[in-house]
C-alpha cells in the first residue's frame, strides 16, 4: 500500500470535502442572521417566547434522555406562554 505524506493527505481531504470551492452565498447570509441592528418585532417575540419556555424545553430534553423517542402526546406540557 503506498504511503501518503501529511501535506498530500491534507490536500486530498480538503478536495474530498469540497473545502476549496467558493462557499454558497446563502450560507454566508444565514450566518449573519439576524444581522446587526435592532431586532424586528417578530424576532423579539420569538426570542422572548424561547426564554419564557426554557423550563419546558429542559423538561422535554430530560424526558427524552430518560425514555428515548416519544410521540408528541407523551411529552410534558409545561410551556409557560403559548405562541
Amino acid at each position: 500500500m503506498p504511503e501518503v505524506s501529511r501535506p498530500d493527505a491534507r490536500r486530498i481531504a480538503v478536495r474530498a470535502q469540497l473545502l476549496g470551492r467558493d462557499r454558497p452565498e446563502d450560507l454566508a447570509e444565514m450566518a449573519e442572521w439576524p444581522g446587526s441592528g435592532p431586532l424586528l418585532d417578530w424576532q423579539e417575540y420569538r426570542r422572548d417566547w424561547v426564554k419564557a419556555n426554557e423550563g419546558c424545553r429542559l423538561d422535554i430534553l430530560e424526558r427524552l434522555r430518560q425514555d428515548g423517542p416519544l410521540v408528541m402526546r407523551e411529552l410534558p406540557d409545561t410551556w409557560v406562554r403559548a405562541m
